[in-house]
C-alpha cells in the first residue's frame, strides 16, 4: 500500500529534524512525502500513524485544518493523523481501502484540509464619501462587491486668483473660470470621456 502525502498549495514544510526546527520550502512540490508498506507487515510509521498534516502551511488566504486528512482532492471525509497502526491491514481498514489491499496494491492520495481566512479591507475615502461601509470582510474564496466608482466636484475658480476663492468682476470684461475634477476610477476610455465633458462646459 502506497500512501502519497499532496501538499495541495502549500509552500512551508515544518522539518523536525533541523534544531531549532525550521521550514522547508515545498513550493514546487505536489507530493512532498510517500510512504510504502506491504500487507502483513508491521506499519512504518507505527504508532505516529498518519504524517502529521499540521506541518503543512503557507497556503495563501488558508490555514490547515490540524489533525485530519481527506482521501483525494474533491473528498470530504476526515482522518485523523493522530491514530497509530501496528500492522499495514490495520490503516488499510481504516482509510477504506482494506479489501482492495487484499486482492492488489492499492495507492490512497491524502490532500489537507484548508480553511479560508477572514480578509479585512479598509477604504479610505481621502475626504470624500464611500458608497459603502468603510470596512468590508470576507473570507477568501467567496466574492465581495468593492465601492462603486465615482467621480466628485472640487469647485470653480477664476485663473488669476485661484487662492483668493473669489473675484472682483469688471462688467464687459472677459473672464475665464476653470473648473477642477477628481476621477476616483481607472477606465481606459478617460481622456475621451473628459474631452466630451469639457465641451459641455463652453
Amino acid at each position: 500500500m502506497t500512501i502519497n502525502y499532496h501538499a495541495d498549495g502549500a509552500t512551508k514544510l515544518l522539518d523536525w529534524s533541523t534544531k531549532p526546527e525550521s521550514y522547508k520550502n515545498i513550493s514546487d512540490v505536489d507530493i512532498f512525502n510517500s510512504t510504502t508498506d506491504i500487507y502483513g507487515a508491521a506499519y512504518s510509521n507505527g504508532v505516529a500513524g498518519l504524517t502529521d498534516v499540521g506541518r503543512l502551511s503557507g497556503k495563501q488566504g488558508y490555514k490547515v485544518l490540524d489533525g485530519y486528512w481527506k482521501i483525494n482532492k474533491a473528498g470530504e471525509q476526515k482522518y485523523s493523523d493522530n491514530i497509530g497502526f501496528k500492522k499495514t491491514e490495520n490503516c488499510a481498514e481504516y482509510l477504506g481501502v482494506l479489501n482492495e489491499l487484499k486482492k492488489n496494491d492499492v495507492t490512497v492520495d491524502l490532500y489537507p484540509i484548508w480553511e479560508p481566512l477572514l480578509n479585512t479591507i479598509t477604504y479610505d475615502a481621502n475626504g470624500g464619501t464611500l458608497s459603502t461601509t468603510k470596512t468590508q470582510q470576507f473570507y477568501t474564496g467567496t466574492p465581495y462587491k468593492t465601492p462603486e466608482n465615482s467621480k466628485s466636484f472640487s469647485g470653480t475658480n477664476t485663473d488669476d486668483c485661484e487662492d483668493l476663492g473669489y473675484y472682483n468682476y469688471t462688467f464687459g470684461n472677459e473672464l475665464t473660470i476653470s473648473t477642477k475634477i477628481r476621477f476616483n476610477f481607472s477606465d481606459d476610455t478617460l481622456p475621451q470621456k473628459l474631452q466630451e465633458f469639457l465641451k459641455h462646459l463652453h
